[in-house]
């Protein structure tokens, strides 16, 4: 396969298992909650009438986080091909 191909196939499974985790971790942690509800209320504090709103990241970013580890797979990929290689060849001429 090109390196290009390779790298891709590398940073989307890098981003599947980023994003397959954080899924997972939510899950789990969303089913063994149980909320203390008169922990709660002996904690009731004045609520505040301002809304704050937080922002998520642009697709510009994830699109430069995802083209920043395609680069650092392909880079990964050109050391382990020259070490691969370095290696084969060592194996060829001690026979």
């Amino acid at each position: 396969m090109k390196l290009i191909t390779r790298s891709l196939i590398g940073a989307t499974a890098l981003f599947g298992i980023y994003t397959a985790g954080t899924l997972v971790s939510g899950y789990i942690k969303t089913k063994n909650y149980e909320p203390d509800f008169e922990a709660a209320w002996t904690n009731a504090e004045m609520l505040s009438s301002e809304v704050a709103f937080g922002h998520t990241a642009s697709f510009a970013s994830l699109a430069g986080l995802f083209g920043v580890t395609v680069l650092l797979c392909a880079a990964l990929l050109v050391v382990y091909d020259k070490f691969k290689s370095a290696r084969s060849s060592d194996n060829k001429l001690s026979r």
